[in-house]
């Protein structure tokens, strides 16, 4: 144990890797100690919209959404020839409009 204290606090010029190993020990053990922030901590307790809100399937649908988007953006900037989305084909148009 003492040589892997001295490993620990070696020093390089005068400073030492862990100039206060317990006091870092204390820091790591009180944020281990604090709940998860979660927003659904905010939320109603009883409802529609709070449970809907809460379901791990809308969170799921919201990240698929959100990945559609993004992957309409990519072929969307490479594929749309106008620079203006009333100049562009209604295809464009129409998806854009969807995801408004």
């Amino acid at each position: 144990a003492e040589a892997r204290d001295r490993r620990l606090s070696h020093s390089v010029a005068g400073t030492t890797f862990f100039p206060d190993a317990e006091g870092m020990k204390e820091r790591m053990r009180r944020n281990l100690m604090e709940p998860v922030y979660s927003v659904t901590r905010l939320y109603k307790s009883a409802g529609v919209f709070q449970s809907m809100a809460r379901s791990q399937h809308f969170e799921n649908l919201t990240l698929g959404v959100i990945t559609l988007n993004s992957l309409w953006m990519c072929i969307e900037a490479d594929a749309n020839p106008a620079d203006r989305l009333d100049q562009s084909p209604v295809a464009f148009q129409a998806v854009e409009h969807l995801f408004a």
